[in-house]
């Protein structure tokens, strides 16, 4: 998995359990007592949304995020035996108890993910690339002029790039950029390789006049 698809997927992980609230469900889940009275039956509607909005925002993970959600500690949060002792309507005593433990370790592997997931993402990101964000206002002026080629060399699976592969990857580049430079009157030197990512495939960030940019991305 490259850095930028391994940080949208943190990303990913970490709003979708803020804004479901998955943690306040588990949490609730793992205190409820062996019980059939009425005001049971409403603490377990009153998480059940969160863990059905959770599930199904899961159900849309690729392969690759449900295996970082396993690394996290957080994938038997989608597990329906985990869930189903609170939501049966045979409740042995025993098996509450059993059920609270693993929804303690659930939650614990919320909290610690919810404080390291922020850190794993600032960590992993691409500093010097972030400067040449267009969206940002505090843009360094010495880069107004330029911008950014993300280039992605797709790779087959157990499938390497040959160094002959990527060179031609970067001749193309370079060639196209030279040709378009007397056109917009910017020096042929510009280009600048600012990046390089690797994963299930491989990619490249590019730096450039951002006339010439522009052409080879048309």
């Amino acid at each position: 998995m490259r850095r930028d698809d391994l940080k949208q997927t943190l990303t990913k992980i970490n709003s979708d359990i803020n804004e479901t609230k998955i943690d306040r469900a588990v949490h609730r889940a793992g205190t409820l007592r062996a019980s059939k009275t009425k005001d049971t039956r409403i603490d377990i509607n009153s998480f059940l949304s969160s863990y059905a909005d959770y599930c199904n925002r899961v159900s849309f993970y690729s392969n690759d995020e449900k295996k970082i959600l396993e690394i996290l500690g957080l994938d038997s949060l989608t597990n329906s035996e985990l869930w189903s002792i609170v939501l049966s309507a045979d409740q042995d005593e025993e098996n509450l108890r059993k059920s609270r433990i693993d929804f303690r370790r659930s939650l614990d592997a919320i909290i610690i993910a919810q404080k390291a997931v922020p850190r794993i993402i600032n960590l992993i990101a691409h500093k010097d690339r972030n400067v040449f964000d267009l969206k940002r206002k505090d843009r360094p002026e010495s880069f107004k002029d330029n911008e950014l080629l993300n280039v992605l060399l797709i790779e087959d699976h157990n499938e390497y790039s040959s160094p002959e592969r990527i060179s031609k990857l970067m001749a193309s580049i370079t060639e196209l950029y030279c040709a378009v430079a007397p056109f917009y009157e910017f020096e042929k030197n510009t280009l600048s390789v600012l990046s390089i990512d690797s994963g299930s495939d491989k990619s490249f960030d590019f730096l450039g006049v951002a006339a010439g940019i522009k052409e080879l991305r048309n």
